[in-house]
């Protein structure tokens, strides 16, 4: 009967709450620049970091701007200036939460002005950070095809409109197949499909005007380790934002 009884009471599992962090690239920035949230370092006493779901609230507000989810980390961007308070809430697969809470200066939007594309006139606006001339809007150069049709070595620049609705193509630019975005190594230093004087920007670039660059972003268009500094050549579609060449 003792003997029963205690493993019957061994039986019983303690549980614990996870424990939620979460790091910011950069603690001041601008209205509608990209920040990067991540919760990565979050913990479960009872299990593995990989179970843990993770839900935001980036205006302390009370009112979730993400659902829980899996993934870990998060790009947002804030329409005004000023404090804001982030909320990140981890949730452990017993239901158990935590909550961490962390501050982020905004400032205004960051200067900008526009560039004219002289192959079909059409204008970008621009920004400039660091030093280094970067597009604020994605290209939208070329021909539009259906997403049924294969973007081939023609001659002719073509990209997809995002649910092919021509009407997003102002919204989200034009997705290119990674060669099309080289021009299929037609153009050197990495020209691509951007217009005379810029650029397709290379990881570097990235780093230059301080933006977190993801591992998977790094994995997928620079290759496995990063190395490279220029896009792989990976048959899936992206946007592109060219950058203006050094003087």
């Amino acid at each position: 009967m003792l003997v029963g009884m205690l493993t019957s009471m061994g039986c019983k599992r303690e549980t614990a709450a996870p424990q939620a962090r979460f790091s910011i690239n950069t603690h001041f920035g601008y209205a509608s620049r990209i920040i990067t949230f991540d919760a990565s370092t979050s913990t479960d006493p009872d299990g593995e970091m990989y179970a843990l779901l993770a839900r935001w609230d980036f205006d302390a507000d009370g009112s979730w701007d993400s659902d829980y989810s899996l993934e870990k980390g998060i790009n947002w961007s804030f329409d005004g200036s000023g404090y804001h308070q982030v909320i990140l809430d981890v949730m452990d697969p017993d239901g158990l939460t935590s909550q961490a809470l962390d501050s982020i200066l905004i400032f205004g939007p960051l200067p900008d002005s526009l560039m004219t594309d002289p192959r079909d006139n059409q204008q970008y606006r621009i920004v400039k950070i660091n030093g280094l001339w970067f597009m604020a809007e994605n290209l939208r150069f070329g021909t539009c095809i259906p997403s049924s049709t294969v973007q081939t070595d023609n001659d002719l620049v073509e990209y997809y409109a995002y649910d092919d609705d021509t009407a997003n193509i102002r919204v989200y630019g034009g997705y290119y197949s990674q060669s099309e975005a080289l021009n299929y190594g037609m153009h050197t230093n990495n020209q691509g499909i951007c217009p005379p004087g810029w650029r397709v920007p290379d990881k570097a670039d990235w780093e230059l005007i301080d933006i977190k660059v993801a591992h998977y972003f790094i994995r997928d268009y620079y290759g496995s380790d990063g190395s490279t500094g220029t896009l792989v050549k990976r048959e899936f579609h992206i946007s592109v934002r060219c950058v203006k060449n050094r003087d």
